[in-house]
């Protein structure tokens, strides 16, 4: 978890040299829309027939939803984080093999360039493209492999930013731990 947050935090610091010289808008991704409440997306999450696996604050103004289901047609685990109350960040990884993620990788990478251009950064195992909301809120699209995973992940920048501040200083605040408060987690994980 500590190395997804040190990619998320590098990206979230690159995105504003990775964002889109024209106005490309993205307002959600599976029906989910930056700034959505708990309720809608515990709704959508519904709508999705995604099943809710644990659900937990790390701190207390941080709320990490934990969910499985299908998107793009492959089974994936789905992270969902909401910052005051307002979704700031979905992270998906794909259930994919291993022999299948290069491939896999390419084909979303595809699929998002012909949606949102050609991406602002890119190296050969990641690729990132800049976008607003209608709302004008900047946001950025990151696709990856690494360790044989598929990942993609979809921010709020300006949220990700403050939601980010927030966590240092709590960590800060307590010796540089914080202890997650388990709301929810599914029997099947006990």
């Amino acid at each position: 978890m500590k190395k997804l947050f040190l990619i998320i935090a590098l990206f979230i610091l690159q995105s504003s040299v990775c964002l889109a010289e024209e106005n490309l808008t993205c307002d959600g991704i599976l029906g989910f829309k930056f700034r959505d409440n708990y309720s809608q997306v515990m709704e959508m999450s519904r709508t999705n027939h995604f099943d809710n696996i644990g659900i937990y604050k790390e701190p207390s103004r941080v709320l990490h939803v934990v969910s499985k289901g299908t998107a793009a047609d492959k089974k994936a685990k789905l992270y969902f984080e909401l910052f005051d109350d307002q979704l700031f960040r979905i992270t998906i990884c794909f259930f994919v093999p291993s022999e299948n993620v290069n491939s896999e990788f390419y084909s979303l990478k595809n699929d998002l360039s012909t949606k949102y251009g050609k991406p602002r950064c890119e190296e050969k195992y990641f690729a990132i493209w800049g976008v607003e909301t209608t709302t004008g809120d900047r946001a950025f699209i990151f696709l990856s492999t690494s360790c044989n995973r598929l990942s993609f992940l979809y921010s709020n920048a300006a949220l990700s930013e403050e939601a980010e501040k927030y966590i240092e200083a709590e960590k800060e605040n307590k010796n540089g731990t914080i202890e997650p408060e388990l709301i929810f987690i599914s029997p099947e994980i006990k």
